[in-house]
């Protein structure tokens, strides 16, 4: 009687069992564990973060002494037939002795570039000086000959010292990182303008700027009306709008990307600091 022969279970090549990965850092490496999916057993997936000497023996394919044991599980994913279990080095326990700092917040490298940037105009002061010119204006009076009067309204001159925006090829630090967790501090202040805007006698005015707290008054402005050679001083009671500090009163050094992948296990990041070009001269007007 003839029998079907039964398909021999599939072997895993012990060269494939346990391999090694590059990461970004030319000093460690991560590593992934493959394990047949006819073989594994739901209860052998390890807990994220748990250490690769703590997993089963099924996963444990290396020897303690390897140096090994402290990597931590990551994920897992599949071929189809195989099961791949990821592990990383211990980036975020492990103390650098320099920094004192755990190694996931120390650069592994460090290396300098430049990149073309506009820097916003800064706004460094702003006052409203009395103009020793007022503004005249004809109102309407029934007591006088002519029928109107005079108004003398106090003109107010806006004076600002500011440096204009400006674009330049910027020196840049580029720093990389590794770590087996992700980074939670990837939100960094931008040089973000603000805008500034008054409307008085015979002045408006607006800009986009970083700037500090500024105050603008609104209102408010002395006048003296003078009806038939008799002049009459009003002093209305005025308010001051305040433009609140940007995040940035000046230029100064920012990180403008930081960005994470993650391959072979561990997370990579690379974050870019611009630092501004030598400032313009401040003008005054």
């Amino acid at each position: 009687m003839y029998t079907k022969p039964v398909a021999p279970t599939q072997q895993i090549p012990p060269a494939r069992q346990f391999e090694l990965l590059p990461t970004r850092d030319p000093s460690r490496v991560s590593f992934r564990v493959c394990e047949s999916v006819q073989s594994f057993r739901a209860s052998g997936v390890p807990k994220q973060g748990q250490k690769y000497g703590e997993c089963s023996a099924l996963i444990r394919s290396r020897s303690e002494q390897d140096g090994y044991k402290d990597y931590t599980y990551q994920y897992m994913d599949s071929d189809g037939t195989n099961l791949w279990f990821y592990f990383a080095f211990p980036y975020s326990t492990t103390i650098d002795p320099v920094t004192g700092k755990p190694l996931n917040q120390v650069p592994f490298n460090t290396f300098p570039t430049s990149k073309r940037w506009t820097w916003p105009a800064v706004l460094h002061r702003l006052i409203f000086t009395p103009s020793e010119i007022p503004i005249v204006t004809a109102v309407p009076n029934v007591t006088s000959t002519s029928g109107f009067g005079q108004a003398f309204v106090q003109r107010l001159v806006p004076r600002r010292v500011f440096t204009p925006d400006t674009t330049a090829l910027c020196e840049c630090i580029v720093e990389q990182f590794v770590s087996d967790l992700p980074w939670t501090d990837l939100e960094h202040q931008q040089p973000v303008p603000g805008e500034i805007e008054w409307e008085l006698p015979g002045t408006a005015g607006r800009l986009s700027c970083l700037h500090p707290r500024i105050e603008v008054p609104s209102g408010g402005v002395p006048y003296t009306v003078v009806i038939n050679a008799t002049p009459t001083q009003f002093s209305p009671i005025g308010s001051t709008r305040v433009f609140p500090a940007t995040s940035f009163v000046d230029w100064e050094p920012f990180v403008v990307s930081d960005e994470v992948v993650r391959e072979n296990g561990v997370y990579f990041r690379e974050r870019v600091t611009i630092y501004p070009p030598a400032a313009n001269e401040r003008i005054t007007i």
